[in-house]
């Protein structure tokens, strides 16, 4: 679901920093289900907020960790971009990781222009396999703003 609040956070580092190309919103993973999951996006971000690294692989790892003991996040697909930063990113070659791993966002990464993630609260969940699709539309159901159109 996307709720109003999520497009003020996404757009957030806009108004603060002129040189933002694009902003994904961000939420930790807290379910194992969910972290092996290939169709949940993770992410790897930096110290400075930005995404270094997104896979649908398990990432970061758990070979020294487990699962309950890493802190993993997830790209919740909030995406907004400045009109410029979507011509750039339409006129840019796509990526070998971008192919590899089937995630649009590695394309600016593997180009060299970064991808701001900004923590949220708000869940999202994806729509890939016949089984989202179910979860998704219960989701709706029972969702108070939903009930709001």
């Amino acid at each position: 679901m996307t709720y109003p609040e999520m497009i003020g956070q996404a757009l957030a580092p806009f108004e603060t920093d002129p040189d933002t190309v694009c902003v994904n919103l961000t939420k930790r993973i807290l379910d194992e289900q969910e972290y092996l999951n290939p169709n949940t996006i993770k992410v790897v971000i930096g110290q400075n907020g930005d995404a270094m690294y997104m896979s649908r692989s398990p990432v970061p790892t758990t070979i020294n960790r487990p699962f309950p003991d890493i802190v993993a996040f997830k790209q919740v697909c909030i995406i907004p971009f400045t009109r410029q930063s979507l011509d750039l990113y339409a006129q840019l070659e796509p990526t070998p990781g971008e192919i590899a791993e089937s995630i649009d966002m590695l394309r600016f990464l593997e180009h060299g222009y970064p991808v701001r993630m900004v923590e949220t609260d708000f869940d999202t969940h994806a729509v890939d396999t016949e089984e989202d699709l179910a979860h998704v539309s219960e989701m709706m159901e029972n969702d108070p703003l939903m009930k709001r159109y």
